[in-house]
């Protein structure tokens, strides 16, 4: 609120107005010099700073000049001037001093009231400037822990020994998941070659130990693969020793609900949501690059089990067939993540495997198994299946 009263722009004349008899008689009517004033009506709102501190003469000063209103004088005129019996300078004085005081009153509130700005609805704790203040959990430990959930679940089969290796982080520490991550790993040992289990425990050892040493910096796609690359590293490392040996590899690493995956060989990763079961990657099998160049040049397809033959795993020399994203797969709360070795998906269709996902994780691997056996398949293979939950 403008708390001046603007010059009327009757008296903006080009010659000076001096104090004279009132027209209504009785009042009388002190004005500014004109010829200070701007031409304009006057549209600043004065300051709560005391009158005067724009200086003498200054437009600016002229321009919020108050008009006031005084009682008319009772005396005559002397030296063309008009002298007031009573003393009418005090008594513009003490209005004047009146003016100030209330500006100075309104500024004092209002600097106040920004100081201490009214409360808002919510109750919440405030910092010093008035605004809501970002709390701090002092336990994070039970909100990590809704982020996430895993559980998995092996069964040697009707071989005589469990090739398959895997691994999942501690998802429930907030610390590392804040820092590194969730990584999930299976690793299935190639049956066809020796000291499978070997290569699979030594690919699943070698991506545990490297990951958590990490930092967690750099992206999330090339952190994976330097996983892997140091698992090819250290499974060449056991051929040395042991002879020959060789594995399958399915990493998935999480973070912020965002997820990056690798695959070597014949496992499988694959996503549930919304009550659909979706395969992420490919298998590296010689049936499935058959049927690709069949697409692309009407080639004769392969069957039998020569389509089953991998084409692509660690331990091999000359190891150039990864598959990997490289930009994040954003995750929703209700996705789940399963890696599974052949032995899973070789056993139980996709419908079988989602009337499980009903589970809290741990449970739905466990069921999974609990089925394949069940149905005691003739030559069913080591199977392995990992679930990690985004909640």
């Amino acid at each position: 609120m403008n708390n001046s009263t603007q010059v009327p722009e009757s008296t903006l004349s080009s010659q000076d107005v001096m104090p004279g008899p009132a027209p209504n008689g009785g009042v009388e009517v002190i004005q500014p010099d004109v010829s200070k004033i701007p031409t304009q009506t006057p549209t600043q709102t004065p300051t709560a700073e005391p009158q005067g501190t724009a200086g003498p003469g200054s437009t600016e000063a002229a321009a919020i000049t108050l008009i006031t209103e005084m009682p008319a004088p009772t005396g005559g005129k002397t030296g063309g001037e008009t002298k007031a019996d009573f003393p009418g300078g005090l008594i513009f004085g003490i209005c004047l001093a009146a003016v100030i005081a209330l500006a100075a009153a309104a500024a004092a509130y209002m600097a106040v009231k920004r100081q201490k700005p009214a409360p808002t609805p919510d109750n919440g704790p405030k910092d010093e400037t008035g605004f809501q203040k970002t709390e701090v959990v002092e336990n994070p430990e039970s909100v990590s822990a809704t982020c996430y959930a895993a559980g998995y679940a092996q069964t040697v089969g009707s071989r005589g020994n469990q090739e398959d290796s895997c691994f999942v982080s501690d998802w429930s520490n907030p610390d590392t998941v804040n820092l590194r991550g969730v990584l999930a790993v299976v690793a299935d040992g190639v049956g066809g070659i020796s000291n499978g289990q070997v290569a699979s425990n030594a690919a699943v050892q070698s991506m545990k130990a490297y990951f958590e040493s990490q930092g967690g910096g750099g992206s999330m796609s090339g952190r994976l693969l330097s996983l892997a690359a140091q698992a090819q590293k250290d499974v060449l490392g056991v051929i040395r020793q042991v002879g020959r040996c060789a594995t399958t590899l399915v990493t998935v690493l999480i973070q912020d609900r965002q997820m990056v995956m690798l695959s070597v060989g014949d496992s499988r990763i694959a996503l549930y949501r919304a009550g659909a079961l979706l395969q992420l990657n490919r298998e590296h099998v010689v049936g499935k690059e058959i049927d690709e160049n069949a697409a692309l040049h009407a080639e004769a397809v392969a069957d039998g089990r020569k389509r089953q033959a991998i084409t692509s795993y660690l331990g091999k020399d000359d190891l150039r067939l990864i598959d990997r994203t490289t930009t994040p797969l954003q995750l929703i709360p209700g996705d789940r993540v399963l890696l599974m070795s052949d032995g899973v998906f070789n056993a139980m269709s996709d419908d079988e495997l989602i009337a499980f996902m009903n589970r809290p994780p741990k449970q739905a691997a466990e069921a999974v198994i609990r089925a394949i056996e069940e149905k005691k398949l003739s030559g069913q293979d080591n199977a392995t299946i990992v679930i990690v939950e985004v909640r």
